[in-house]
């Protein structure tokens, strides 16, 4: 990538830990076919516009090398989670904020899609928008505790087991298509 050898040495420790994040993900949401096809397709599309942003706004070699990483994801089956990460790494960005920025995206993307299934309107939607900062906090901390708890191991931690959830889920294939294609 570049002439200097400890950056690229940076750059492959950065690509082997987004490996491992990929298959932890995989681990733990691979049985579920819903979940695992959203995440693989919201992992492939945040890939491809995180790499044009920082091609646009690559300054200096560390730009250049953080868009040849998201280049490589988008030649791979890359879950959302992983992705987030790598993207908040490569703008530098604080782990605990992207931890909290991908819970707050994430109960954002609950909350529009409980509107777009009509089950709540869209000014409710707009109210229960603005107090989820609280949730947010509150699942982030109660997250770094489950890892804790299990010896800082974050798969274990998020090994949790909804029996009857998981057996339904998968039949609403149709739902998918409401949620994630709309």
């Amino acid at each position: 990538l570049i002439a200097d050898g400890t950056a690229n040495e940076d750059f492959d420790a950065f690509v082997q830990r987004w490996l491992m994040l990929q298959a932890q993900v995989q681990a733990v949401i691979g049985c579920n076919q819903v979940a695992c096809f959203a995440s693989l397709d919201q992992g492939k599309s945040l890939a491809r516009v995180a790499k044009q942003l920082l091609e646009s706004d690559a300054d200096g070699d560390s730009g250049g090398r953080h868009a040849m990483f998201l280049d490589v994801l988008q030649g791979h089956d890359s879950h959302l989670a992983p992705v987030f990460g790598a993207t908040g790494a490569c703008l530098e960005m604080p782990e605990e904020e992207v931890c909290r920025l991908l819970g707050f995206c994430a109960a954002r993307d609950m909350i529009s899609a409980t509107v777009r299934l009509a089950l709540i309107g869209p000014l409710a939607g707009v109210r229960m928008l603005s107090t989820i900062d609280e949730a947010v906090e509150d699942g982030y901390r109660s997250s770094q505790r489950a890892i804790r708890a299990c010896d800082g191991d974050p798969v274990e931690a998020a090994g949790a087991s909804a029996p009857v959830i998981e057996t339904i889920h998968p039949c609403h294939e149709i739902l998918q298509t409401r949620l994630f294609r709309s």
